[in-house]
């Protein structure tokens, strides 16, 4: 019988042995561990099909011959005992995602619906009353379809200046109630650097969304803070564009089996339970910092919200609210080419004093 041993490590390498078990490879500062992770073991195993590269974990087990017999395996996670956090008056946040302005599949008038039932001037009473109690806008990434982003995009733009598709967006934006806070990310459409973290969007081209004065501009990824008062401390929501979650749809069993990218709430799940928003280094381009890994979820947020892959959703993961944006675009064919499904024309209300959700549909 072996010792009983635990260890935390980086993931160097996974494989599948011919016996269908798996077999990892740990690192830390004293050297390297070889783990295996025995596939008859149903609940040990089921956490190893979710093991990515690069991540840091822990595995408790027993030694044999130069290995580790895994008995259980432990991620960072985010902790059970986050309390659900809830406003004391009844004030609503709205997320929406991928305008994707200036491409011909912009959906126009779903969006111009859209910005007429927050200005509260359509709707039923019920619906101007909400929209009346919205105080916050969060718009994560893809303002814009760019330029150049992908071979034979040109064919697909009906405006082919960036900074004229900003300006488009700035006028949209305009319509809408001067008390209203509207916070912003780009993403890989927007007109930055595709390498992560990405900086907040360019003054040159986007001058006329920063020229509105209740627009804030932030990174991607940024933790923004909303709702906060002399007596409530507000909610943290963490606004990521989502770019690394493609990889991961594609590479981890669960995520595949629960339909990869149109199912984004699990994949948000996943990188929560990484407490990382792209673990793996090929997941994402990044720019390495020497201080912190902006890509660490340090901080456990109230609201994780995100884009990128085009669809809607809403559900709860440890009382971290999980947000997917949706888009504003119909089907190109890059997006079929990718495997991306559209669900245009959406929006996630929130409730902020019982955090309920409401999918808001603006589709003819």
């Amino acid at each position: 019988r072996g010792t009983p041993r635990s260890i935390i490590g980086i993931v160097t390498d996974k494989k599948t042995t011919t016996n269908g078990n798996i077999l990892l490879e740990l690192e830390d500062l004293t050297g390297a561990s070889r783990v295996l992770i025995n596939k008859n073991r149903d609940d040990v195993f089921s956490k190893g099909r979710q093991i990515v590269l690069d991540e840091v974990i822990g595995v408790k087990g027993v030694t044999g011959d130069k290995i580790l017999f895994a008995n259980d395996i432990i991620f960072a996670d985010i902790p059970s005992t986050k309390e659900l956090k809830k406003s004391e008056d009844e004030a609503y946040a709205v997320f929406i995602s991928d305008l994707h302005v200036g491409s011909k599949l912009f959906m126009e008038e779903g969006f111009k619906r859209f910005l007429k039932w927050l200005s509260g001037e359509s709707g039923s009473k019920e619906q101007k009353d909400i929209a009346s109690k919205a105080k916050y806008l969060l718009i994560g990434g893809d303002l814009i379809d760019g330029c150049g982003i992908y071979p034979g995009q040109d064919s697909e733009l009906s405006i082919k200046d960036v900074e004229r598709q900003y300006s488009l967006v700035a006028e949209y934006l305009s319509f809408l109630p001067k008390d209203l806070r509207i916070m912003v990310i780009g993403g890989n459409h927007d007109a930055l650097r595709l390498s992560e973290p990405q900086p907040v969007l360019d003054k040159k081209y986007a001058k006329a969304i920063w020229n509105l004065k209740n627009v804030t501009i932030t990174t991607n990824p940024s933790l923004v803070n909303i709702h906060a008062t002399r007596d409530f401390e507000g909610f943290n929501v963490l606004m990521y564009h989502g770019f690394s979650f493609v990889h991961f749809a594609e590479s981890v069993d669960s995520l595949r089996m629960a339909g990869g990218v149109k199912n984004p709430e699990e994949i948000m799940k996943l990188l929560l339970q990484k407490r990382h928003l792209a673990p793996t280094h090929t997941s994402t381009l990044y720019i390495p910092d020497p201080e912190r890994d902006p890509l660490v979820i340090d901080k456990v947020p109230d609201f994780f919200f995100t884009g990128h892959l085009h669809r809607v959703g809403a559900s709860n993961y440890k009382n971290v609210s999980l947000i997917a944006g949706g888009c504003w675009q119909a089907q190109t064919p890059f997006m079929t080419k990718v495997g991306v499904e559209a669900d245009p024309c959406k929006a996630v209300l929130v409730n902020l004093q019982t955090r309920e959700f409401r999918i808001l549909n603006f589709m003819d």
